[in-house]
């Protein structure tokens, strides 16, 4: 019989979140969704697991496949098509990468490619792939300031 718990420490709630993960993945695989798993945290007497659910449609970044498919539909400054997610571009020469995803609180290189070579993800701007594929800036050009403006009587 294993003793009881009367201290949290380092190595326990580590233990902890291990059974924790493994048990719900059980649960989820049968529900059709993936764990991922995060940081957990502790003091002497608690500890928190952070576990997310996502479901799992073969994606390999569901969260930020979902997001590239929201920006691609919004009036983003660099023209990106919903259907680019998961073409395949060729940057730097001969390197070969897939589209993945959109990290949303990315301010610059906010694209996420896959590299089916070595299975590690790189970013880059919009504005590279929006030229990979002929596509230029989508900004409006206003000739008239006062238009921007209502006119109140």
């Amino acid at each position: 019989m294993t003793p009881p718990i009367t201290v949290i420490d380092k190595a326990t709630c580590t233990r902890l979140a291990e059974l924790t993960r493994e048990t719900m993945a059980a649960h989820a695989a049968g529900l059709g969704l993936t764990i991922k798993g995060h940081n957990s945290t502790y003091d002497d007497l608690t500890a928190t697991v952070k576990i997310t659910f996502v479901v799992d449609n073969g994606e390999s970044h569901p969260v930020e496949a979902e997001a590239y498919r929201r920006m691609a539909d919004s009036p983003v400054v660099w023209e990106i098509e919903p259907d680019d997610l998961g073409k395949t571009i060729t940057l730097s020469g001969n390197r070969e990468m897939i589209i993945a995803g959109w990290r949303s609180r990315a301010r610059k290189n906010n694209i996420l490619l896959d590299d089916p070579n070595n299975g590690k993800t790189y970013t880059t701007s919009d504005s590279v792939v929006a030229r990979f594929f002929g596509r230029k800036q989508n900004v409006e050009v206003v000739t008239d300031i006062g238009s921007l403006f209502e006119k109140t009587p």
